[in-house]
């Protein structure tokens, strides 16, 4: 099945990258338009064109409905259980465990942007970004994160953690066989690499024990959202998206702290994190079996 998803993710990035090119250099000055292009292919590169990160966000979400045609065409259906042990995504639940999203992104964008540039005598500087550009910028952001940080937790945390797991006996085995491919789809630093792998292993564990995606749709969401959002502002001395030592060294404080509250509210919500066994139908009234 993977090699068919990924298949029909190639065909759909290339129509639909190709698209957004075409609309690009027609909407776009000749400066703008190479601009554009540079953002695009020049890795660790602060997005801040609002085409740019609609391309990369657009070209990450298209992962959602390749997985879902790749599975429909082996006769598996939607995505129904690879979201959660309901055979669904649990809204409640998801609306529940973004509070200790919300708690760990506020600590770590403190951290980030408000601390460690005084400690590293770098401050972040002006933004260079215009307020019309940036709310082209924020829109985008807004309205196509949750699709592509989902289209992630999905084919990792789901897809690639079910179909391991049902060859091995330990689950560890299927978290590291998930983490291991969605590290190196990022482009960063060591440090960057190392803060992307916490997150990962925190993200399947929250998985396992919740029994669906929720919690880890929740917390990509809101890291993805200020992860764009911000350097998008076009800070004067911000020119590439790398890790640092104290955002890892922040994400292995407060990461755990985090899944110790996920896993708190959902003792608390009285959900299952195992499928129930299906039930045999009752024999009808008066039927002798």
């Amino acid at each position: 099945m993977a090699a068919i998803g990924f298949v029909i993710y190639l065909l759909l990035s290339v129509i639909v990258l190709r698209a957004m090119n075409g609309i690009a250099s027609a909407w776009l000055s000749r400066a703008d338009y190479v601009d554009y292009t540079r953002q695009l292919l020049t890795p660790n590169t602060v997005l801040t064109s609002p085409l740019a990160i609609t391309a990369l966000l657009v070209s990450v979400l298209l992962m959602t409905p390749a997985l879902i045609l790749a599975r429909r065409a082996l006769g598996l259906g939607g995505l129904g259980f690879l979201s959660s042990v309901a055979g669904r995504l649990r809204w409640r639940w998801l609306g529940v465990a973004l509070i200790p999203a919300a708690a760990y992104m506020g600590v770590q964008t403190l951290i980030g942007y408000g601390i460690a540039p005084f400690f590293d005598s770098e401050p972040l500087g002006a933004p260079s970004v215009s307020p019309g550009v940036y709310a082209l910028t924020l829109t985008a952001v807004l309205l196509l994160v949750p699709f592509q940080a989902s289209a992630e937790e999905y084919v990792f945390r789901g897809f690639v953690m079910q179909a391991i797991g049902g060859w091995v006996r330990w689950p560890v085995i299927a978290v590291i066989a998930s983490t291991i491919p969605f590290v190196f789809g990022h482009i960063y630093n060591v440090w960057g690499l190392l803060e992307v792998m916490v997150f990962a292993l925190v993200a399947a564990w929250v998985t396992l024990r919740t029994g669906g995606l929720e919690a880890a749709i929740g917390v990509h969401i809101l890291t993805n959202v200020l992860a764009f959002s911000i350097p998008a502002l076009g800070f004067d001395n911000v020119t590439e998206s790398n890790g640092s030592l104290e955002g890892f060294l922040a994400a292995v404080a407060l990461l755990p702290l985090y899944a110790w509250g996920v896993v708190v509210l959902f003792r608390r919500s009285g959900l299952s994190s195992t499928r129930e066994p299906r039930r045999a139908p009752s024999p009808s009234p008066g039927v002798i079996s």
